[in-house]
Formats: C-alpha cells, sequence, structure tokens
C-alpha cells in the first residue's frame, strides 16, 4: 500500500531505520555509509512536510518498506517543476515493484499540483537507471565525480533524467 503521509512523528523510527539500510546497503543518496540511526533520525528531525515538499511511503503489512519524497521548485520561474527526491526500498524488499509505485503515486499527485516537469538524478550505474527509463524518464546527461559512492566513498557520476507530465 502507498499513502501520503501528513506527519513524520508516527514514522520517524521506520525512516530512520529504512534510510540506515539502505545508505549501508550502497545507496547514493546523500549519506555515506557506515551511516548511524542517530545520523537518520537526525536528518527526518530537518524534513519538514509542506505544500512544496511530500513524502510517501510504502507500506506492507504494517511495515514501512519505502519511501519517495516530492520537493516542488519554490522558485517564481520554476513552480512548474519538482524533483523526485530519496527513493528508498528496503533491501529485503526490493523487486516486488515497490519503487515503480511510490513514482507512479508521486506523478499522479505532481500532476494534481499542476506540476509538469520531473526531475532526478541517480548515480550512473546504479539499478535506478533501468527503472527510471522504464517508466519513462528521458535521460538528460552525466556528470562526472559528482559525489562520493556511500560504500566506496569514492567519486562518481551521476545521472539527471527528466519527464514531463500532465499539461505541458
Amino acid at each position: 500500500m502507498i499513502k501520503q503521509i501528513y506527519h513524520l512523528t508516527a514514522y520517524k523510527k521506520e525512516l530512520s531505520q529504512l534510510l540506515t539500510e539502505c545508505v549501508n546497503e550502497g545507496a547514493s543518496i546523500n549519506f555515506l555509509a557506515p551511516i548511524s540511526i542517530e545520523k537518520a533520525e537526525a536528518y527526518w528531525d530537518t524534513v519538514e512536510i509542506k505544500d512544496t515538499l511530500m513524502v510517501f511511503i510504502a507500506m506492507e503489512q504494517g511495515k514501512l518498506v519505502g519511501t519517495v519524497q516530492l520537493a516542488c521548485s519554490e522558485k517564481e520561474n520554476g513552480r512548474h517543476r519538482a524533483e523526485i527526491a530519496k527513493v528508498m526500498v528496503h533491501p529485503t524488499f526490493r523487486g516486488r515493484g515497490y519503487a515503480m509505485q511510490l513514482l507512479k503515486e508521486v506523478e499522479v499527485a505532481a500532476v494534481a499540483k499542476g506540476i509538469t516537469l520531473l526531475v532526478l538524478d541517480t548515480e550512473k550505474g546504479s539499478s535506478a537507471n533501468e527503472l527510471y527509463k522504464k517508466l519513462g524518464y528521458t535521460f538528460a546527461g552525466t556528470i562526472p565525480q559528482f559525489a562520493k559512492s556511500a560504500r566506496s566513498h569514492q567519486l562518481e557520476a551521476t545521472n539527471y533524467y527528466y519527464k514531463e507530465i500532465g499539461s505541458v
């Protein structure tokens, strides 16, 4: 089940555990492994759900197994676009379609908000690249040495994607 959440408090512990598991498994989502639960909790303390930041979660039998964020541009000339951020699925629940379901739900919410352009990035070579292509995202280019790899801490390239949605 995918749902949008409006308050993080009830989910902070599970979101923190999910972030820790994903980063420690190598997810390139702005953190380096090993990440402590305290650092993960501190991150979620900074996330403020508001009109321009939406958080969605995937649940299976009462357990939080995935999440994604939709960060709408607050720039006057960019209110038609939003960034997909922090796509995470717990390692033991990968391959079950949760990331695809989360991204489809985010797209529906974005269209409802009048968003016509989605952008995202992912580490070059990540399995997420294939997912984004399957969902109709267009590869926009690669930036070399963009970020440190979560596991190796070596500089890696990132791929950028975009998708036009709704009424363009």
